[in-house]
This record gives structure tokens, sequence and C-alpha cells, in this order.
């Protein structure tokens, strides 16, 4: 029998642009609901300091039962002009991101 390593299937950034300092929401998808509660360290790109109030904080928790995880009411910063940064999760080798945008 081969057992097939958990996977992580999407990542969705709810609103994925802002205008302004706003707040907004990334969710993951696993290809398969965890035992037991999953913690999942969210990979900020270059420019996220420029762009999230406090990107050192980048725990999401998959609950026990669950395939998704939700960390919400991630703070943005005021930006000067428009700025992109990437955010990512990887899981046993797969890595899935998804593009943030704030413009003033």
């Amino acid at each position: 029998m081969t057992v097939k390593p958990l996977g992580v299937v999407s990542i969705t950034l709810t609103p994925s642009t802002l205008r302004g300092t706003g707040t907004f929401s990334v969710k993951v998808t696993l290809d398969t609901p965890v035992n037991a509660p999953m913690t999942l360290h969210l990979n900020y790109g270059s420019n996220a300091s420029k762009l999230i109030a406090n990107p050192s904080d980048n725990t999401l928790i998959i609950p026990a039962s669950s395939a998704n995880g939700t960390k919400s009411n991630i703070l943005t910063k005021k930006v000067s002009r428009a700025l992109s940064t990437s955010i990512s999760v990887t899981l046993n080798g797969k890595t899935v991101s998804a593009t943030l945008a704030v413009t003033p």
C-alpha cells in the first residue's frame, strides 16, 4: 500500500487587492482533512514588510478533522505607490502561492 503525503491544494486571499490600509484573509486548503491540528507557516515575498503590518505573524492553523484553515484580519499598511507581494505555503515539497496587491 502506498501512502500519499498530505498536500496543499490552494491558497486564497480575500480580498487579493486592497486600497490603502485594510485587512485581508488567507485560506489554505489541503487535499485531505488532518487528524490533529496542524500549524503551517505562510511565506511572504520581498515586499511584505512594506505592505503587511506584522509579517512576522505568519502562522496559520488547520483545525483537526478539517482540510481548511484561515488566518483573518491581517492588516496592511498605507502605501505611496502600488505594490504587491507573494504569499505562499509549502507542505511536503509542494508550494502554492497567491499575490496580494495594495494600492494608494
